[in-house]
C-alpha cells in the first residue's frame, strides 16, 4: 500500500482552510504528551538516587515537588491544546460534511443516478459507520505519529547521555558503539515487522469493508424503513409478515455478527503482534540498563530513567510505524470522499436565456440509452412543441415517455441528436437559468418534513398572494387555514411531533400547487395523479389545463380520457415516435393509439 501524497495534501489543505493552526496546534499537543514520560522519568530517577544515598529529606521532597510541578504544567498545556484541537477538529468534520451534503445537491443527477454514484455513496457511508471518521482517523493517527516522533527524539536525548555516563565510568567505546549498533539492529527489525503487519492489517481490513456495501443496504433498508416507517408497518400487521421479516434481518445480522467477529479477531491479532515485539525489546533495554547498574556504571536511580527512556524510544517508533501504517489504511477512505467531490456537476453554458416568456422546445433525431445498458431507450425521436400548446405524452410502459422529460429537464444529456430551446441547444443555457423556465410535477413527487410554505416556495421568499392563490386554485385553501399554525405548519412529524399528516390526494394537490406557484413558462405532469380514479385524473388535468391558460403544457398519463383536451398527442412505443395529432385524428388513423383507446374503453364497459 503506497503513500498516496496526492491525498494527504488535499487533506491538509482542508486542515488549513478551517484553521491555519490546527496541525500546529496538534504538533505542540502531542509533543507535549511525548515529553510528560521523561518529565516523570527524570525527576524520578532524582528521587531515587536521592534516597539510595541518603541525601537529606528536604532535598527528596523538594525533587518530589518539581515532578509535581512539571507533570501539572505539561498537563495543564496540553488540556488548553487539546480542547482547541478538539474543537477545531469538529469545525472541520462539519466542514467536510457540508461540502459533501452539498455536492450531492448540486452534482450532475445522471452521475447521482448512476451506479457509480449509488455505489460511491454506499462505500462512503459504509466506511464511515464501519471505520469512522476519515478525517477524525487522519487527526488521531497524525497525532500517534507525531507523539511518537516526539518520543523517540527525547529518548535519543537519553540513550546518548546513558552512552556518555557509560564512557565516564570507564566502559570501552568499542563495547558501547557495538551495543548501539545491536540496538539499532533490533530497533530497524522491531519498525520493519510493525510497519509490515499494519499494512496487512489494513488491507484485510480495507477488503473486508468492501464486501459489506450490498449488506449495509439491507441492513439500512430494514432499520430505517421497514422498523421505523409506519407504511410498512400495516403490511407487516395485516399479512402477517413479522416471522419473515424477522427471520431475514436475523440473516443480516448473523452476516454482521460474523464480520464483527472477523474484525475484532483481525485488530487482536495485529495488537497482540505489536505489544510482543515492543514487550521483549523493552524488556531486552530494561535488562541490559541492570547489568550495568549492577556493574556501577550507572546509577540506581539512572536505571528507572535509562531503562524507561528505552522503552519509550521503542514504543515512540511502534507508534511512527502504527501511525504510517494507519494512514496509509486511512488513503482509501479519504479519496472516496475526494472522489465524489471531483465528480462532476451539470454542464453549464453561458448562452443567454430568451428575453420573454415566448419558448419553442424541439427535439431533433434524439438518440438516447441509460448507463450501462446496451438498449436504446429512445431512438431518432423528433417532434416541436411551440407557444402555448399543450401536448399529451402516451404509450404503453418503457416506451420513454418519461425519459424524454428527463433529457428536456437536462436530468440527462442525449447520445446522439439534439434539444432545442428557440433554436439554441438546451446545453449552452445556464442551467439554474435554465430549469426556472419549467415546472413539474413528478410521478414519483417529494414532500419534504418542512413548513408547508417551504414545501411549495422551495428556498424563494415567501409570496404570500401568490402561495394561498396557488392553494385555492387546487381545493386546499380551506384545508390548510384549519391546520394548526396555517402554511407555517409542519408537514409530517420527524421534525415536529403536531406535523401534519396529510393524505395522498392532499399530498398531489400540493405538488400540483408548488409547481403552480412556481409560475414557469413551461408546466410539465408526469403522471403525477396515477393514483387517481380516472374521472378525479381527468377533472384534475382539465382544471389544471384551465388554470394555466396560454402557458405551454406537457402531459404523461396512462389514461387517454385524461388527454383528450389536448391540442396534440405524441404516442410512443419502444423508444419511438409512433403517431402524432389531435385525439379525433389518432382514432382516425386507426394505428397504436386507437387500439389504446378501445383497450381501455372496452375495460370500462365491461366495467
Amino acid at each position: 500500500m503506497t503513500f498516496d501524497r496526492e491525498i494527504f495534501k488535499k487533506t491538509f489543505h482542508s486542515f488549513h482552510e478551517v484553521s491555519p493552526w490546527l496541525f500546529p496546534a496538534l504538533a505542540a499537543e502531542n509533543f507535549l504528551l511525548a515529553v510528560r514520560p521523561f518529565v516523570v522519568l527524570h525527576f524520578s530517577a532524582a528521587v531515587v538516587d536521592g534516597l539510595y544515598r541518603g541525601e537529606g529529606e528536604a532535598r527528596v521532597l523538594l525533587q518530589a515537588l518539581w515532578l509535581s510541578c512539571g507533570v501539572l504544567a505539561v498537563e495543564a498545556a496540553g488540556h488548553v491544546l487539546g480542547c482547541y484541537v478538539e474543537k477545531t477538529k469538529q469545525r472541520l468534520l462539519t466542514e467536510q460534511t457540508r461540502k459533501q451534503l452539498e455536492k450531492a445537491v448540486r452534482m450532475d443527477y445522471q452521475l447521482l443516478e448512476s451506479g457509480k454514484g449509488q455505489e460511491l455513496l454506499a462505500n462512503m457511508k459504509r466506511g464511515r459507520f464501519q471505520h469512522g471518521d476519515p478525517f477524525e482517523k487522519l487527526i488521531q493517527h497524525t497525532g500517534d505519529m507525531l507523539s511518537g516522533l516526539f518520543g523517540v527524539a527525547a529518548a535519543l536525548v537519553y540513550i546518548g547521555q546513558f552512552a556518555a555516563e557509560k564512557l565516564a565510568a570507564g566502559s570501552g567505546a568499542a563495547g558501547t558503539l557495538l551495543m548501539f549498533g545491536g540496538f539499532l539492529v533490533l530497533a530497524a527489525g522491531g519498525v520493519l515487522l510493525t510497519v509490515k503487519n499494519g499494512e496487512r492489517h489494513n488491507r484485510k481490513r480495507f477488503a473486508r469493508f468492501g464486501k459489506l456495501t450490498a449488506q449495509n443496504r439491507l441492513y439500512g433498508f430494514y432499520r430505517q424503513n421497514v422498523f421505523q416507517n409506519d407504511k410498512y408497518g400495516k403490511e407487516v400487521r395485516i399479512f402477517d409478515e413479522r416471522e419473515l421479516i424477522e427471520e431475514e434481518f436475523g440473516k443480516i445480522q448473523k452476516d454482521n455478527r460474523d464480520f464483527i467477529k472477523g474484525i475484532g479477531k483481525d485488530e487482536g491479532s495485529f495488537k497482540a503482534a505489536n505489544s510482543v515485539v515492543n514487550t521483549f525489546l523493552s524488556g531486552i533495554a530494561c535488562l541490559y540498563t541492570g547489568v550495568n547498574a549492577y556493574r556501577e556504571l550507572i546509577s540506581v536511580g539512572n536505571v528507572v530513567k535509562y531503562s524507561g527512556a528505552v522503552a519509550q524510544f521503542f514504543t515512540g517508533l511502534t507508534r511512527v510505524a502504527a501511525g504510517m501504517a494507519d494512514l496509509r489504511g486511512n488513503a482509501p477512505f479519504l479519496r472516496q470522499h475526494y472522489e465524489f467531490l471531483e465528480l462532476e456537476e451539470p454542464e453549464s453554458g453561458k448562452e443567454a436565456l430568451p428575453a420573454s416568456d415566448v419558448v419553442e422546445i424541439s427535439f431533433e433525431h434524439v438518440y438516447f440509452r441509460y448507463p450501462g445498458t446496451e438498449a436504446w431507450t429512445l431512438k431518432d425521436v423528433s417532434f416541436r412543441i411551440a407557444q402555448g400548446d399543450h401536448i399529451a405524452m402516451v404509450g404503453k410502459n418503457g416506451s420513454g415517455k418519461t425519459t424524454c422529460i428527463r433529457l428536456l429537464l437536462r436530468l440527462h444529456r442525449p447520445e446522439k441528436g439534439v434539444i432545442r430551446l428557440n433554436g439554441v441547444d438546451i446545453q449552452a443555457y445556464d442551467i439554474e437559468e435554465y430549469w426556472r423556465l419549467l415546472s413539474v410535477v413528478f410521478q414519483d413527487f417529494k414532500l419534504f418534513s418542512f413548513r408547508l410554505w417551504q414545501n411549495i416556495a422551495g428556498s424563494g421568499a415567501k409570496r404570500e398572494e401568490a402561495l394561498w392563490k396557488a392553494l385555492a386554485d387546487m381545493g386546499m385553501e380551506q384545508r390548510v387555514r384549519e391546520m394548526y399554525a396555517g402554511t407555517d405548519s409542519c408537514l409530517y412529524r420527524e421534525y415536529d411531533e403536531q406535523g401534519i399528516l396529510i393524505s395522498g390526494g392532499e399530498a398531489q394537490k400540493l405538488a400540483i400547487a408548488k409547481a403552480l406557484y412556481k409560475d414557469a413558462p413551461v408546466f410539465i405532469m408526469d403522471e403525477p395523479s396515477a393514483a387517481l380514479d380516472p374521472v378525479s385524473e381527468a377533472q384534475l388535468y382539465e382544471k389544471t389545463n384551465t388554470l394555466l391558460g396560454e402557458k405551454t403544457l406537457i402531459f404523461i398519463s396512462h389514461r387517454l380520457s385524461s388527454c383528450c383536451f389536448c391540442d396534440r398527442i405524441l404516442v410512443l412505443g419502444d423508444g419511438v415516435l409512433l403517431e402524432e395529432g389531435s385525439h379525433e385524428q389518432l382514432l382516425k388513423l386507426g394505428g397504436e393509439y386507437r387500439k389504446l383507446w378501445e383497450a381501455q374503453a372496452g375495460y370500462y364497459q365491461a366495467v
